[in-house]
């Protein structure tokens, strides 16, 4: 029996312009791959940074580019820029509302401290668990970050359904004993959870 539904948030019920890790690629030539996007997460996504500025230059140092004021100040006027304008993917807002009165929602996200939830948004209090990687220490995709939600919602892992947009995650999910959606919108996310549910 399904309990709980735990969510991932950019690009499943929220999208931004840019992250870090595109700006890393696209303006600084770093080559996108598995592994560079591990360093990534574990550089910026396990800590909670007093600030932008500090955040952005020891992401630089771990991938060796000068931490000059105008690499910086570019890739934070980006970041800043592209929190500013993130906005709740059309329909999330609905789905979330619906859903929370037949289920317990979790929030799962790997994220830095500041591409976070938005209050304006209003979604905050459909969600019985927030676990952000930078507060818990534990990155997707590993167990112990699907462990960590569901006992923080009280359920267990067979109760629960994953939806994310990135396939290693949901794959890992599903290995874990959850059930898993790949998001591509909330029309086919709606037709899926009334599979599962």
């Amino acid at each position: 029996m399904i309990k709980a539904i735990i969510f991932d948030l950019w690009n499943t019920l929220a999208v931004k312009e840019v992250n870090i890790s595109s700006i890393l690629v696209d303006d600084f030539g770093i080559k996108e791959n598995e592994e560079f996007l591990v360093k990534y997460e574990q550089t910026i996504q396990l800590e909670k940074w007093k600030s932008i500025e500090q955040m952005i230059i020891h992401c630089l140092d771990s991938f060796g580019i000068e931490s000059s004021i105008s690499n910086v100040d570019f890739i934070s006027n980006k970041l800043k820029k592209s929190i500013r304008n993130a906005a709740l993917v059309n329909g999330s807002y609905e789905l979330l509302s619906e859903l929370k009165s037949n289920y317990k929602l979790a929030l799962l996200s790997n994220t830095n401290t500041f591409e976070v939830l938005n209050e304006k948004w209003n979604i905050p209090p459909f969600f019985d668990a927030i676990a952000y990687s930078y507060e818990t220490g534990f990155l997707k995709p590993k167990k112990k970050s699907f462990e960590n939600v569901c006992k923080r919602l009280g359920v267990k892992l067979n109760e629960c359904i994953f939806v994310d947009d990135l396939k290693k995650n949901v794959d890992a999910a599903l290995r874990c004993g959850m059930n898993g959606i790949l998001f591509k919108d909330i029309t086919s996310l709606r037709e899926h959870l009334i599979k599962l549910t």
